[in-house]
């Protein structure tokens, strides 16, 4: 999943009226929700002409050459007054107030979006990245590498299974009739839309959910995929809307990390963790890995090659972590996953919170600990996700 920034205004907006420094909190919250549209990180990383590429490098690579992408992007923004604005809040706000450090690290975080949404494609994107989206030093990360490199080697398995594109509504097995199904049981404020102009197979965003159009795909994928958009992220979204405090909508820092190691969790507990999802998960990492630590698409993709990844795979996990010039959002998915698992077997009921809101596990911890609980019940929902 990759989440793409599609908030409205209207229902659902902050009710709270705590203040803090020169803005109150329902200002941070129209302020972070503004600057999420205006920044769209993911989407202004995707590239306009990412279908010819493939076969241009594909061709080039096969003759022996060094071969690489040469990605167009659409301009980049101008988002000056944003920065600014993110910069006085973030420098603002007292760290030592729980509720203000938490609205001071989005604050710092959007602020590093707006900078790499204005960079995209450049020399200078692939730095800022590192700031965002590095390889860390904790002990899930090194777990991480060892669960990648196991699950990139092991063999493939024959799987005879039909295969269903993705956007074709006449078929009950599409990714695109599975996701409308599911929003039409649980009746969610969600729309399904087909583009052609994304970056993964699906992504969500506040009331829709985005799919690729003509990826064929096994059942069983378009049915993991349709549990992890529904429960990982749209359903957050709906149930944060209902939330007296605004930061269960607006998200926390690293909530996106931590939201993608969530969605992982409920594919294990739904044993949606087959062996080719670990295998691309797998290999997603350990591109991520190699281009974090400065490898070209030529070294990338040979790496891949001898995990078993066939060429075009091992191409398209490459353009996917080195988008906009190396952004390596995959590098967050196997640590928050385990960093998730480990804290939820001995504090299960954090799990509340992050059912409720963009949050990560940190700013949830916070809210409790302040507090602040969410409202409403989202077992109901969720139930088959346990």
């Amino acid at each position: 999943m990759d989440g793409y920034g599609t908030h409205r205004g209207g229902r659902g907006q902050s009710r709270h009226t705590g203040r803090t420094g020169p803005l109150g909190f329902r200002d941070l919250d129209s302020l972070f929700l503004l600057a999420e549209n205006q920044i769209a990180l993911l989407r202004r990383c995707q590239p306009t002409n990412a279908g010819e590429q493939y076969s241009l490098f594909a061709r080039a690579f096969l003759r022996g050459e060094n071969a690489d992408f040469t990605w167009r992007y659409a301009p980049a923004p101008d988002l000056a007054r944003l920065r600014n604005a993110l910069e006085r809040v973030h420098s603002s706000l007292d760290s030592g107030a729980a509720l203000a450090g938490l609205y001071g690290e989005r604050a710092g975080e959007l602020q590093l979006e707006a900078e790499l949404a204005e960079c995209v494609g450049t020399p200078a994107f692939s730095a800022l990245a590192r700031r965002r989206h590095s390889p860390g030093r904790a002990p899930e990360w090194a777990e991480a590498r060892d669960l990648a490199v196991g699950w990139a080697r092991a063999p493939r398995e024959h799987d005879a299974a039909p295969i269903h594109v993705s956007d074709d509504r006449s078929s009950a097995d599409s990714l695109v009739s599975l996701l409308a199904g599911q929003v039409g049981r649980l009746r969610l404020p969600i729309r399904v839309v087909v583009t052609s102009s994304l970056g993964s197979r699906a992504a969500s965003g506040d009331g829709v959910i985005f799919v690729q159009a003509a990826v064929p795909l096994r059942r069983a994928d378009a049915w993991r995929i349709t549990q992890h958009e529904i429960f990982g992220h749209a359903l957050p979204r709906v149930h944060a809307r209902a939330q007296a405090h605004g930061l269960f909508r607006v998200g926390s820092a690293r909530a996106s990390d931590d939201e993608e190691g969530r969605a992982l969790a409920i594919e294990e507990r739904q044993e949606l963790l087959d062996a080719e999802r670990r295998r691309e998960l797998g290999l997603r990492h350990l591109a991520a890995l190699a281009i974090a630590e400065g490898a070209d698409a030529t070294e990338c993709v040979r790496l891949l090659l001898g995990f078993g990844c066939s060429l075009r795979g091992a191409a398209a996990f490459y353009a996917r972590g080195a988008r906009g010039g190396g952004l390596c959002r995959e590098l967050a998915y196997l640590p928050a996953w385990l960093r998730l698992k480990a804290l939820l077997a001995v504090d299960p009921g954090l799990e509340r919170w992050l059912e409720h809101g963009r949050l990560s596990l940190d700013a949830a911890r916070t809210l409790r600990d302040e507090g602040i609980a969410p409202v409403g019940d989202a077992n109901g929902a969720l139930s088959t996700c346990n």
